[in-house]
């Protein structure tokens, strides 16, 4: 949901997703940016799917990057193939933003 539209079009990118309100008169963006830019750890898997009452964390290691529309929406992701030793960490960037278009 973004801005009380349950709808709304969630889309595929070569950034990653993009969502907005109303496609003919935005007022609220986002953006996930998480398979390409600056300064961002490309995810290995991104899928963009139905939420279907939670059933979309299902798919966190699948991917599937179509436009969904008319529906409520969904997106996971996850990094694939990672050796960690024993108490190792690493950090990984990805990024949302949130845009409010104001007249």
């Amino acid at each position: 949901m973004i801005h009380q539209n349950d709808d709304a079009s969630l889309l595929y990118t070569p950034y990653g997703a993009y969502m907005t309100d109303s496609a003919e008169n935005p007022s609220l963006e986002l953006m996930f940016i998480g398979t390409s830019g600056d300064g961002i750890d490309p995810v290995d898997t991104l899928w963009l799917g139905t939420w279907s009452g939670g059933a979309h964390l299902d798919h966190i290691y699948d991917d599937r990057r179509v436009d969904v529309h008319g529906t409520d929406s969904a997106v996971a992701f996850s990094y694939q193939n990672i050796d960690l030793a024993p108490m190792e960490a690493r950090e990984f960037i990805i990024r949302f933003t949130l845009a409010r278009n104001e007249d």
